[in-house]
């Protein structure tokens, strides 16, 4: 697991390709337990922290802007937060395994400051799947995973309104593991 993530954004659109370039680098720490109460069966249970607190706006200036009307100052105040995973997997027969996960994952916005950037809400999230191990080593993995994105209301002044939503994601894997792997 990792201690920081760390984003690289264009922060000053006129500069040379290799300048005007900002380095975020957010805190996170992710501490977890896996129990395995019976051989065939893992539960996994970890938090992880966002360390959003020193994120306080989005800046834009543009050097060449002779009006100013171009260059932009947005609030955002985000606040750190934790989120939470739930996890299963299921062993059948040495074979088979069955999972079943879900998920918590707090917004950092305040609603003064809401806009549909991301992260923009709180979201909720369960999943379920499978898998199957050939002998000879192919494997292939469904899963599906619904994240709700719970309602909220903005009162930002560049796009007031209320935000909700959901996504519904289908996942395949298809793998090989040689016989030195198994």
């Amino acid at each position: 697991y990792a201690h920081l993530g760390f984003g690289l954004f264009r922060s000053d659109p006129a500069a040379e390709r290799h300048k005007g370039l900002t380095f975020l680098l957010v805190p996170l720490d992710a501490p977890g337990v896996t129990v395995r109460p019976i051989p065939q069966l893992v539960i996994a249970l970890d938090g992880v922290y966002y360390g959003w607190d020193y994120f306080r706006s989005i800046d834009i200036h543009f050097p060449n802007d002779a009006s100013g009307s171009l260059s932009t100052s947005q609030a955002k105040r985000w606040s750190s937060t934790a989120n939470v995973h739930l996890g299963a997997e299921l062993t059948l027969q040495n074979r088979w395994s069955v999972r079943l996960g879900a998920m918590v994952d707090p917004t950092p916005s305040p609603g003064d400051t809401l806009t549909p950037d991301l992260p923009d809400s709180t979201r909720l999230g369960f999943s379920v799947g499978g898998g199957y191990r050939h002998k000879s080593g192919l494997r292939v993995d469904l899963g599906y995973e619904l994240v709700l994105l719970l309602s909220r209301t903005s009162t930002a002044p560049q796009l007031p309104g209320d935000y909700s939503g959901y996504a519904n994601i289908l996942s395949l894997g298809v793998g090989w593991e040689s016989a030195r792997m198994r």
